[in-house]
């Protein structure tokens, strides 16, 4: 998963009974989350800094 922010930024993934696998703090970065270790099934990314949250699901196939 790849993507860049602007701002002070944090990131969590969750699994589907919301138990959070990964969790960081960014600050201007374009950063990379590798999701090759996750077992397969689904998740949720949730992404929040000043402008709001965003939470998009995704599928480790």
């Amino acid at each position: 998963m790849k993507n860049g922010f602007n701002t002070h930024s944090n990131i969590s993934i969750t699994d589907v009974l919301g138990k959070e696998i990964y969790q960081l703090n960014a600050v201007n970065a374009e950063l990379e989350i590798d999701i090759s270790k996750l077992m397969n099934g689904i998740y949720f990314v949730k992404l929040s800094d000043e402008n709001g949250v965003f939470t998009q699901k995704f599928i480790k196939e």
